[in-house]
């Protein structure tokens, strides 16, 4: 009778067991079905993703003229043109009276109205006498740009086949190094012809001038009879053109021109062969000494252009923001002595 007894609870006990893992059970393959139908799901979505383009960001500069009119409320001008649009100017009006004229600042390449020098250097020339309109600069296309890097291609337009044979003596060293080199490494790049590069130069050129003209308008409007031109960097070449044609001069005054660390390759002494009526300062920094600046004083020399001075600055080769008073203090010591009346 015991043992009968024995053997019905042991029933009961595995009876209850069964029941309690059952649930359990249930519940695994209910998660395991998730699983699956997540996988599957992910794996449609991955095969519908790689369908897709992929989408990359993508990096653009601008002049950020809306940000810097709400930024300066009360020190912004919109330039309009005929054929260009319009372009943002930040002015900064003389502190002291009187005013000794206006200076009209082109920033260098790629720089806006309120960058680096250009921004930096309204207030110095305020504090002078000397009301001051920054403009920026966008960089010229970038065939133009890659053309002005490597003249001796891209400005050329000339194929390999047009250029000068190479010598015995560098063929073996081309032939060497062009074997260490990946094959995976080569880039193709298409050169534009010269007259194409030639005709986005110009365009750019026209868009620009038009700016400066615009800018040399909204500053004789405001009874500044005179305007000094003032380029950083590249945009000395693009100030040049303008000051050529008398933008800014005053009646029967010489135009002022002022070229700040100018570019070495933008043939501003060129330019300069047939002007007789441009008082021109070129301040550089004192570590440019040897580099084309020297070259463009010699050239001037030679060609008897009595107008033109330049001077070597502490400061860094490309000028900081933190140059700007002794660079300011330059210009209106020049001026003093060289722009009449004053």
């Amino acid at each position: 009778m015991a043992a009968k007894c024995r053997l019905v609870m042991v029933w009961m006990m595995a009876s209850a067991s069964f029941w309690l893992a059952a649930p359990s059970v249930s519940a695994q393959s209910a998660e395991q079905e998730k699983a699956t139908a997540g996988g599957d799901a992910a794996e449609a979505s991955g095969d519908a993703a790689a369908d897709k383009p992929v989408q990359r960001p993508m990096i653009t500069t601008g002049q950020n003229n809306a940000a810097l009119a709400a930024r300066f409320p009360d020190d912004h001008v919109w330039l309009e043109t005929e054929s260009e649009g319009r372009t943002l100017g930040l002015v900064m009006l003389e502190s002291n009276a009187p005013a000794r004229g206006a200076m009209l600042i082109l920033a260098d390449e790629g720089q806006t109205a309120d960058s680096e020098l250009a921004g930096a250097l309204r207030d110095p020339l305020s504090r002078a006498g000397w009301a001051a309109m920054t403009l920026g600069l966008q960089p010229p296309p970038y065939p133009v740009v890659r053309a002005r890097q490597q003249p001796s291609s891209a400005m050329t337009g000339k194929p390999d086949s047009e250029m000068p044979a190479e010598s015995d003596d560098t063929a073996p060293k081309q032939e060497a190094a062009a074997k260490q080199k990946p094959a995976d490494s080569a880039v193709m790049i298409d050169v534009l012809p010269e007259d194409a590069i030639e005709e986005m130069k110009k365009s750019y050129q026209a868009r620009i001038a038009a700016y400066l003209q615009s800018g040399v308008t909204y500053l004789k409007s405001q009874g500044y009879e005179r305007v000094l031109l003032v380029g950083i960097g590249h945009g000395a070449s693009e100030v040049t053109a303008q000051a050529l044609n008398g933008a800014g001069a005053g009646e029967d005054e010489m135009q002022g021109l002022v070229w700040i660390a100018p570019a070495d390759n933008d043939g501003l002494a060129g330019a300069l062969s047939d002007a007789s009526n441009l008082k021109v300062l070129e301040l550089d920094s004192h570590l440019a000494a040897g580099n084309a600046g020297e070259a463009r004083q010699a050239q001037l020399a030679r060609a008897g252009f009595v107008g033109y001075q330049r001077q070597l600055l502490a400061m860094a080769a490309r000028p900081q923001a933190r140059d700007a008073s002794q660079i300011a203090n330059r210009i209106v010591g020049w001026a003093r002595s060289q722009v009449s009346p004053y």
